[in-house]
């Protein structure tokens, strides 16, 4: 329904007449058509290593869920890929790490999950840890929990860009 005369809305910011949100008023046609398109996200993942050991939790949500993966996530706006990895490591895990770096191995990956509709270019990145304070699932709506798991032996399903990034292809 087409709203013509002035805007009247509701608690929730919408127009009682039309439904049409505030927001998408403020908004040219483009930029609305723009915004609605979907978008390609960067994201970071980090391999965190403890001698043979590396750091993996179990998905509960979103794509993927039930496979083990490593900490990660979005690059919020204004982050460096690097403080965006820190940042996830201790959001999921309660971990702090002081440094990380680019993985020489895996630097980047570009997955497209056409089965949810996302595209992501995902930053890999790794890091230290001695373990002296142990992996609390800091998000339990997202992660079961975190364990170690001798690279030799790790567990099954791995989220998709796990393989590579764990286990990277040789160069012969």
């Amino acid at each position: 329904m087409k709203c013509y005369g002035e805007h009247l809305f509701k608690s929730n910011g919408r127009c009682v007449d039309c439904d049409m949100h505030i927001s998408e008023m403020l908004l040219d046609e483009p930029l609305r058509d723009l915004l609605a398109k979907p978008t390609v996200r960067v994201g970071v993942s980090v391999i965190i290593r403890s001698g043979d050991e590396v750091l993996l939790g179990k998905r509960l949500k979103s794509h993927g869920i039930g496979t083990w993966c490593t900490p990660g996530g979005h690059i919020e706006f204004g982050e460096t890929p690097e403080q965006a990895a820190r940042r996830e490591v201790m959001e999921e895990t309660g971990l702090y790490l002081p440094k990380v770096w680019s993985c020489l191995s895996l630097p980047y990956r570009n997955s497209f999950f056409p089965k949810e509709n996302k595209h992501y270019i995902t930053l890999y990145f790794e890091g230290e840890h001695e373990i002296t304070s142990m992996p609390v699932a800091m998000e339990p709506e997202k992660c079961a929990e975190w364990l170690w798991f001798d690279r030799k032996d790790l567990p099954s399903p791995l989220f998709t860009d796990m393989c590579d990034a764990l286990d990277p292809p040789s160069k012969e």
